[in-house]
């Protein structure tokens, strides 16, 4: 079930990075949430594809989690160049 859940999240979050204004925020709280999951079901998973499945969530929601994140920190960096070019 946790390996559902951390699938589920993954998807999502990298269906939201595409959207402007709220998708980097929605990308960063689901791929946390896929992450954690994706490790829950790692360590609780019993045969080899369901630990597979897992992992991979994971990987997908760290990517998404950095992608999201690096969003951030460009939207903030070009807020703070135009500060300076309008003064």
């Amino acid at each position: 079930m946790v390996v559902h859940v951390a699938l589920a999240a993954a998807v999502l979050a990298a269906a939201a990075l595409p959207f402007p204004d709220w998708g980097k925020y929605v990308a960063i709280g689901l791929g946390i949430v896929a992450i954690a999951a994706g490790l829950a079901g790692f360590r609780r998973g019993k045969t080899g594809p369901s630990r597979l499945w897992a992992a991979g969530g994971a990987a997908l929601g760290a990517i998404c989690l950095l992608l999201g994140a690096a969003k951030v920190v460009l939207t903030l960096a070009a807020l703070g160049h135009l500060r300076e070019v309008l003064r």
